[in-house]
Parts: C-alpha cells; structure tokens; sequence
C-alpha cells in the first residue's frame, strides 16, 4: 500500500467508523481551546483584519469569527486561521512539532457554516484533520523543521483537506484529488519567525485556505498522480530530509486503535511550545524565592541564570534583544524573565509596555543557553528543560521540567480549559464564554449555535 493509499484508507474509514467517546471528547476539548484563541486573536488583530476585508473581499455569507465581518469563504477561512494563531496559545503536538486546531478547526467551522452539517459530523471531520497533519508531520520531524519547514503549514495543508473530505462526504475518488491538490500546495518556511515578522500566523491561515481549495479541486474531479504523498517526487520527497526517506516511505502512518488527537497538548503559556519547559521552571523557582525571602524575585537579586535544554529549543529562540511582540513570544529568554519577575506567562506578559520594561531587558542579559546532551537524548520523548539561577547573595535554585503542563503526561483538566478559554473572553471583553462552554460539550446536539456565539 502507498502512502497515499494509507492517508485514503484512513480518511475513508474515519467517515462511518465507530469513534470512541474519549476521542470525540477530545476533539470537544481542541474545540474549546480554538474558541478562546480565535476570539482573542480576532480582539488583538482587529484593525489588520478589517484592512484586509476592505475592498475587495467586502460582502459575503462567512464570518470572521469574533467579529460583524462577513466575506467569502476563502478571505473568512484565511483569517481565522490566523487570529486563531496570534497570541501563541493554540494546540499542538510535540512529535509532529505544529498546531493542528487554528488551522484545522478554522477550516471545518468556515465550511460548516450555513450548511446544516450536524455537530457529529463536524467532530469526525475535525479527528480526520487532526489524525492526517499529526501522522504525516511526525515521522518526518525533526529533519522538516531542520529543513526551515513549518509543519503548521505543510503538513496541516493536507490535514486541512481531508477534514474537509470527511465533512463533505467525499468518495474515494475525491479524496485522493484533493489529497494531492493539498499536496501540491503545502507550504510554509520558519523564517517567518524571525525578527520583527508577524506573518507566523499567515502560514496558518493560509493551511487552511489552501486545504480548502484543494478539497474544492477533489471534489470537482480534478484527479492527482497515483502517490502524491510518497511517490518520486512527491510530498515526502521534496519536504523531507533525504537521509530519513528510506524510513519514511517504508513507514506505516496510521497504527490501529490509536487517534493521534489523544496526543496533543495545549498551551497555558503565550509563547512557542519550545519556551514552556523554562518557562515553567522559572515559575517554580519564582515561587521559592518569593517563599524564602518573603517578597517575589526582582532584577537586582538576580546574579545569573543558565538554562540547559534540548538543541531544537535554542535555535530561534535564545535571542536576548526582541524586536516586537513576535519576537518575544519566540524568546526563552523573555518568555522566562517576564514569568520570573512577574509571575505571568499568558496573553498580558506580551504587551507593549512590558517588553520596554527596564527590568526584564537587564535579566534577560545575564541568561545563557545551553545545549544538554543528555537532555537533546531525550527530544521529542520528553521537551526537558533544567533553569539555574544564582543570586547575587550567593544562593542558587535549580528546577527542571520534563513535560511542562498541557502535554498528556501533564494535562490540562476539562475545568482548566474552561477557565483558560472563559480567560481570553474576558479580555477580548465578550461576556458569553459559558453559553459556548456549553455548546461545545455538547457539540452533537449544539453546533448550529456555535457560528452565532462566536460573532
């Protein structure tokens, strides 16, 4: 069987198989958290949202979720895959090293809209995204992103497709168009992250509306060569590192009974996945420090601080000078001296007024990183992390995280997710976070209120 052959088999069987309850439960739970990341976003990227709906793409039956806007599906599709992206706080997976819910999501929700489609069917769909980007993306890591490739935007291309192939009721036929329509498309490069740059959240966006199109070309007829996935040069071919090929092509992508949506994380911290093991440890110590001397941490206590984590968390991230909000969600070192001084780590520690803070700027100068062999061993098994720091007086604490909080090993419980998502919310300053805690638990009987909640 071809590797296309597999993603096929798989899509075919996820349209009419028997699910497990905790899977659609678990695809409830990636719902929720996209909710509250969406409308976040959608407050945050107000302006840039409008600006680009005016004009042209002015008019139409889809919304922009969090907002009046109305426009056509592909202009609504992009947006809300990259408002659901902006504040770094949507879903993701340690293996596949991407985030399956803003762009995923942000596709089955935009087609759903207006159709009628039930909230079973929206659910399947949604696993059926999911299982696909996780699958293709995590046998390829970590030479894709070594490579300079976001899996967010490759691999969830195609994921995006194929949730729409379940959605819509695809045949065979039709998925396999779509499949190498999705192929064909994939993009995204990590320069993106870099700098002043805000367009991360664009290769989002842009999975799920080239995931859409291609679902589109699949089911108009458009037929793909025979293994867009694994053939000559195919997806697997050009997006992967030559010398991992042999193992790719001759790997099996799905493994019976196991849905690659039970293995996700989510996030509880406003920065990229690779900043939350120092993160996380410098809260611990925080709490220490603040234990001990009975006043929290301040910039003229700290002597220096070392940071020993794997090498994939140090590349694009140790930069100690950030250039804008961006630059400092993909900062270890800002990321953990805001949460040190501060005690926060969510949306608020990624404002304007606290990257100019004097403080944060002097400790983040004495903060090294450094690559830990052992700890490398360990990557993607375990994204660990160990934080010293030494005060000037001489005392030293030290705190090392293995899973930081949302991985499986270390979830976030349903009521966590509630609070989270009731969190952003209110800072977006909409008041009706529990009528969609509601809606989403009950999803099978609740959907078509969804889309009226979220404008």
């Amino acid at each position: 069987m071809t590797l296309t052959e597999q993603v096929i088999s798989r899509v075919t069987a996820l349209q009419t198989e028997k699910i497990p309850a905790e899977v659609m439960h678990a695809a409830k739970r990636a719902l929720l958290d996209y909710c509250g990341v969406v409308i976040s976003g959608a407050c945050k990227n107000h302006t840039k949202t409008h600006a680009y709906i005016s004009g042209l793409c002015e008019g139409g039956t889809h919304s922009v979720f969090g907002t009046s806007a109305q426009t056509d599906i592909y202009s609504a599709v992009l947006l809300n895959g990259i408002n659901a992206h902006l504040i770094e706080l949507d879903d993701g997976h340690r293996f596949g090293m991407m985030h399956m819910g803003a762009p995923v999501i942000s596709a089955v929700l935009t087609l759903a809209e207006g159709q009628k489609i039930n909230g079973e069917k929206q659910l399947r769909a949604i696993i059926a995204g999911y299982e696909t980007a996780i699958a293709l993306s995590k046998v390829m890591q970590p030479g894709h992103k070594l490579r300079g490739y976001h899996a967010t935007g490759t691999c969830c291309t195609v994921g995006c497709a194929m949730a729409a192939a379940v959605l819509l009721d695809f045949t065979e036929e039709q998925i396999q168009g779509a499949l190498s329509a999705a192929a064909a498309g994939a993009a995204g490069i990590l320069e993106m992250n870099q700098d002043a740059s805000e367009l991360k959240p664009y290769n989002v966006g842009r999975a799920a509306l080239d995931g859409i199109a291609a679902a589109m070309a699949g089911r108009a007829g458009f037929r793909g060569p025979n293994d867009a996935i694994g053939g000559e040069r195919g997806f697997y071919a050009v997006l992967a590192d030559r010398k991992d090929l042999p193992r790719i092509l001759e790997s099996k992508l799905f493994q019976k009974g196991q849905y690659c949506i039970s293995e996700i994380y989510f996030k509880p911290y406003a920065a990229c996945r690779h900043c939350h093991p120092p993160i996380e440890a410098a809260l611990h110590i925080r709490e220490q420090i603040t234990e001990e001397h009975s006043a929290p941490p301040d910039a003229g206590m700290i002597g220096r601080i070392t940071v020993r984590t794997y090498g994939l968390a140090i590349h694009g991230h140790d930069h100690t000078a950030v250039s804008g909000i961006t630059s400092a969600k993909m900062s270890t070192p800002y990321a953990m001296t805001a949460a040190l001084l501060t005690g926060e780590a969510g949306v608020p520690a990624y404002t304007e007024s606290m990257l100019h803070t004097p403080e944060i700027g002097q400790v983040m100068q004495k903060i090294r990183m450094v690559t830990d062999p052992e700890l490398d061993k360990l990557n993607p098994q375990k994204r660990a992390a160990v934080v010293e720091i030494q005060l000037k007086d001489g005392t030293c604490y030290e705190n090392r995280v293995d899973y930081p909080r949302g991985e499986p090993e270390n979830p976030i419980t349903d009521k966590e997710l509630e609070q989270k998502m009731a969190g952003l919310f209110s800072e977006a300053g909409r008041s009706n976070a529990s009528d969609i805690i509601q809606c989403v638990w009950d999803y099978e009987h609740q959907a078509d209120r969804l889309i009226e909640l979220m404008k």
